[in-house]
């Protein structure tokens, strides 16, 4: 039932971001998807890891499933850690027991705090202590960069510019000629980062972690590499955990109520919890007759990321079956997520 759930959810995306996904040609893993024909095994254990779509994959996808050397590239603001980071935590892991190596780097950039390498090095080793909650027997470690002054950042972004004219970067993301320089510097440092692999690990085979938020970058990316003649990135995009309010809002480390944070307390998280917005039905009768939605239900989400997959997938069927009632749910389910934070907040 948790696969059915999983596709169903990569099929609302795919009706939610259709133009997105049309316009920047990626492949959403819904089933009988054309990736899945070719590499079925790996793509049913990437969607266990919240990934939806992929670009540019093949390469890496023959790497997962034979066991060679290819590398992934992951980017992320300095900020509080909070459930959202765990997907990506998990994600990495995943790839590490799959031999993949590792570049990472912090875009303070695009957060207004431009970043040096020693500064990056930091924040990385801190939430690498989160991958190797999901990874313990892992002894890779990242290529840290930060955004500041990185010789191979910075030819990268030479490269791009040389390449790519301003008229394409104002029409592919609908800016006007208004803009301030410092957007289209963010966005070409931020395109970057997606062919840094093919500059400090040359001849290996990569994937970008990212979301459906930077797909205009991963689009410039690609358009300068075709015209530098460079290997094409790959793109993996993973979900984005949908705000503890709704699922029509995403979770943001912005909005303290819209998300739980790794090192909250035990009563914070217990009552965020509690007030998330469940996927019920309007009365218990119709839950018991209906059974609830998981999908609609930000509980479920949320949770999904502190619990192993026989937990997903009995608390999944016990709500679609209507075994539960909403805060039934919840008072199982919430001791077990508590007690994972818990020991998150030893590593984190």
């Amino acid at each position: 039932m948790l696969d059915k759930i999983i596709i169903s959810d990569i099929e609302r995306l795919e009706e939610k971001y259709r133009q997105k996904l049309q316009q920047f040609v990626f492949e959403p893993l819904t089933s009988g998807c054309i990736t899945e024909t070719r590499h079925a095994h790996i793509v049913n254990e990437i969607r266990q890891l919240d990934v939806w779509a992929l670009q540019e994959t093949d390469r890496v996808l023959l790497s997962m499933e034979g066991s060679t050397p290819y590398t992934i590239c992951f980017g992320f603001r300095p900020s509080r850690f909070h459930l959202g980071h765990l997907t990506l935590a998990r994600e990495i892991a995943w790839h590490l027991t799959h031999g993949a190596s590792v570049c990472a780097i912090v875009a303070g950039t695009e957060a207004g705090n431009r970043c040096s390498d020693q500064r990056a090095q930091e924040k990385v080793m801190e939430f690498w202590e989160l991958v190797r909650f999901f990874a313990p027997d892992a002894v890779s470690e990242p290529i840290v960069f930060g955004d500041a002054s990185n010789g191979a950042l910075q030819m990268a972004c030479d490269a791009i510019a040389r390449s790519v004219t301003m008229h394409k970067i104002l029409q592919l993301y609908g800016w006007s000629v208004g803009e301030p320089v410092a957007l289209i510097q963010g966005a070409i440092v931020n395109a970057a980062t997606y062919l840094l692999p093919n500059l400090v690990v040359p001849g290996l085979p990569w994937v970008n972690l990212t979301d459906i938020n930077q797909v205009a970058h991963a689009e410039l990316a690609r358009l300068s590499a075709k015209r530098l003649g460079w290997p094409l990135p790959g793109f993996f995009l993973r979900k984005l955990l949908p705000s503890l309010r709704g699922i029509q809002e995403r979770m943001s480390g912005k909005d303290a109520k819209s998300v739980i944070f790794l090192d909250e307390g035990e009563e914070v998280i217990r009552k965020k919890f509690k007030k998330s917005v469940s996927g019920g039905r309007t009365n218990p009768d119709d839950q018991r007759r209906l059974g609830g939605d998981p999908l609609m239900c930000s509980f479920f989400h949320s949770s999904q990321t502190l619990l192993d997959m026989d937990e997903k997938k009995r608390m999944a069927t016990a709500c679609m079956n209507g075994d539960v009632l909403c805060g039934e749910c919840k008072r199982q389910s919430v001791p077990k997520l508590l007690d994972t934070q818990r020991r998150l907040r030893v590593v984190s």
